[in-house]
């Protein structure tokens, strides 16, 4: 009964991997994706000018203010410090 198991265990940990993901973008088509396409797509991002940690992407960028990316990035300097104390959790994230 142990191979059964074993097997179970198996395909849990292996169908994700293999099973495709929903475009997360709101106007995007209501098509899959699969999971190269989504890391592709989220290395796109990362390597835009508009990407800052914490504060913006290239898809909330222009719908943000300069004093919106300010109160973020000094949210996420606050968290950063949080984490770098003790590795605690900062209040809100």
């Amino acid at each position: 009964m142990r191979w059964v198991y074993r097997l179970a265990l198996t395909l849990a940990v292996i169908a994700p991997l293999h099973a495709p993901a929903f475009a997360a973008e709101p106007e995007a088509p209501a098509v899959l994706i699969g999971a190269t396409e989504a890391i592709r797509i989220a290395i796109q991002n990362r390597l835009s000018a508009k990407f800052t940690a914490g504060v913006s992407c290239p898809h909330c960028f222009e719908t943000r203010s300069d004093e919106d990316r300010e109160r973020y990035a000094e949210r996420h300097r606050q968290v950063e410090l949080a984490q770098a104390r003790g590795g605690k959790r900062h209040i809100g994230s």
